[in-house]
């Protein structure tokens, strides 16, 4: 039989195997010899790319252990097995590649420079986070392009776990990505009071300097979107009701 043969959308027997975690397949295709770095034309995923994004642990092993498959292999996006796994919250899987040595900073992502934990962390995987932390994963890494965080992330999406956690690992709190805004600014304007909360409780500034460009604080991005209990929250907090923005608008305004 023909084992390197690719169907129509450039997949060989072994990437359909371990895309579908038919391990022994994989275990016998590897037997006879099958490519084990073998990519999809399109996408240029690899057999242990497409376990690892897909969660198929034992195919993932196999791979690994068996068939020595390259842990850093880049796919057209530029993700790594490891980016993959942590992106999609597959902490086992995770955990067997970094014991196989694989590079926990990775910087993937089409040349955002973005890290495993931070893919895990704007995604809300909270167990993967804890697992990458614990491997001694870069908490306050930067996005080259534009200075996001794992937890700039994870406020912007409102991942209220993960920022528990992020912060419990002595987080940066005031840390400004490259638009200006600050973890709490990024959770004023989603609204996600707890996740205010949480940065409040842990020391986090209401009255942080605004937003250089556009004069913003968190209180007044809470009020113009409408957010009226975060607004309730930073007024708890002491935030300035009379602080203007660049266009010389109050919070009431």
């Amino acid at each position: 039989a023909q084992i390197e043969h690719k169907d129509k959308k450039g997949n060989t027997p072994i990437i359909l195997a371990a895309s579908l975690g038919h391990h022994r397949i994989v275990e016998i295709l590897l037997t006879y010899g099958a490519d084990v770095e073998s990519q999809t034309e399109r996408s240029k995923d690899t057999p242990l790319g497409v376990a690892s994004q897909s969660g198929k642990y034992e195919c993932c092993k196999l791979l690994l252990i068996k068939g020595q498959a390259n842990k850093e292999h880049r796919n057209m996006s530029d993700y790594t097995p490891l980016s993959l796994a942590a992106s999609n919250g597959h902490v086992s899987i995770c955990e067997l590649l970094l014991n196989h040595g694989a590079d926990i900073n990775s910087r993937t992502g089409s040349k955002l420079g973005i890290t495993p934990l931070m893919l895990a962390a704007m995604n809300g995987h909270t167990s993967t986070v804890r697992l990458l932390l614990e491997h001694g994963a870069d908490v306050n890494a930067q996005i080259e392009t534009n200075r996001n965080t794992a937890l700039t992330l994870a406020c912007f999406q409102g991942r209220l776990d993960v920022v528990s956690l992020l912060l419990e690992r002595k987080a940066n709190m005031e840390h400004r990505a490259k638009t200006g805004l600050t973890p709490l600014m990024e959770a004023a304007s989603g609204g996600y009071v707890e996740v205010g909360r949480l940065l409040l409780e842990h020391g986090a500034d209401p009255n942080a300097l605004p937003v250089p460009s556009t004069k913003e604080t968190a209180l007044t991005i809470a009020s113009e979107k409408g957010h009226f209990k975060f607004v309730e929250l930073l007024c708890n907090y002491g935030a300035n009701i009379e602080a203007k923005n660049k266009k010389g608008c109050t919070p009431l305004w």
